[in-house]
């Protein structure tokens, strides 16, 4: 009778620690799968979204206020904490029913889906792929990489989906600013009027409380300048931004009739960066400038720093509208 319990009693206890061994590891590879947060986003270095299409955005930390983005342009840090606060809060609200799962992996294997890679002290430390949203768009189906079962995930006390905040597209993420420049910063602005050429004017500051006022056509002259106005022009180029990014294809297009530009600013700061711009009309919009008859137009083409074409809504760049007949005594 022992030689029979024995055996028996072995095979039990084997078929025990089986089991906890593969309850404890399941345990721990459904931790794994709905795993999504990133909690320790303070130390975030880095992040890359990118597409099956070929877009894609890399945004270094480069200061714990300022972020880098694709190596040549500021990130917008208010785009950027919508996306570090997804990151802390997102959870997965639900697994994919089974009847849906083919299309969801299905959408996650075309071009729809998006790879998102996060950095902590620039050691990979997550990497998940972003699908579509559900048909109540209140969530978005995710999956880990290593996985195959999606998830839905959503952020509690968020009504909505989160595949927007994992775009990876670069105007997205992109710090749409043409100036942010205290007055104090600002050593001299060149403002041509191009359609009232004799209103074109020069403004230096070789000192917080002195301004100098000239003239630039027919020629350049010294002229009696008004202090006030003066240093209340000087102050409106301070957090000045554009509405969008454009193609230089499509300004060139529109504005391919156009003989010459609307206007061309030149502002200096004190370390010698210069920051330029020219200002086109769109097609079928007449832009008004003071010393004209007024017109309607809402908005206007630019090409910032002889690279980037840009659109600007007027009423956001009125206040820089000036003429010299307004600065001078």
């Amino acid at each position: 009778m022992k030689k029979i319990l024995l055996p028996a009693l072995v095979l039990i206890l084997a078929g025990f620690s089986a089991y906890l061994f593969l309850t404890k590891n399941n345990a721990t590879f459904n931790k794994e799968l709905r795993n999504f947060a990133v909690k320790d986003t303070a130390n975030i270095t880095k992040i890359f979204i990118a597409d099956k299409d070929g877009n894609q955005v890399t945004m270094l930390r480069k200061s714990p206020t300022n972020w880098l983005l694709n190596d040549t342009y500021p990130a917008d840090v208010h785009a950027l904490k919508y996306l570090l606060e997804a990151m802390v809060r997102m959870e997965v609200r639900a697994s994919v029913p089974k009847a849906a799962e083919p299309k969801v992996l299905a959408d996650m294997a075309s071009s729809i889906q998006r790879k998102v890679e996060i950095y902590v002290k620039d050691e990979l430390v997550k990497t998940f792929f972003v699908g579509t949203d559900t048909p109540n768009n209140d969530g978005t189906y995710m999956m880990l990489e290593g996985s195959a079962v999606p998830f839905v995930v959503y952020m509690p006390g968020f009504n909505g989906f989160l595949s927007p905040r994992f775009s990876p597209y670069a105007f997205d993420w992109k710090l749409k600013e043409i100036t942010n420049m205290d007055r104090s910063e600002i050593a001299s602005i060149s403002f041509i009027n191009h359609k009232v050429m004799d209103e074109s004017f020069e403004i230096y500051q070789p000192s917080p409380d002195s301004c100098l006022l000239y003239s630039m056509y027919p020629t350049k002259q010294l002229m009696p300048g008004n202090k006030l106005p003066i240093l209340a022009y000087l102050s409106t180029w301070k957090g000045l931004q554009y509405e969008a990014d454009t193609k230089i294809e499509r300004l060139v297009k529109d504005s391919v009739q156009v003989e010459k530009p609307i206007f061309t600013l030149s502002i200096t700061d004190k370390k010698g960066k210069i920051t330029k711009l020219s200002t086109y009309p769109m097609r079928n919009q007449l832009q008004n400038m003071p010393g004209e008859t007024p017109m309607q137009a809402d908005r206007f083409y630019g090409i910032l720093n002889d690279k980037d074409a840009i659109i600007i809504q007027y009423i956001t760049f009125q206040p820089c509208l000036r003429i010299l007949s307004e600065l001078k005594k």
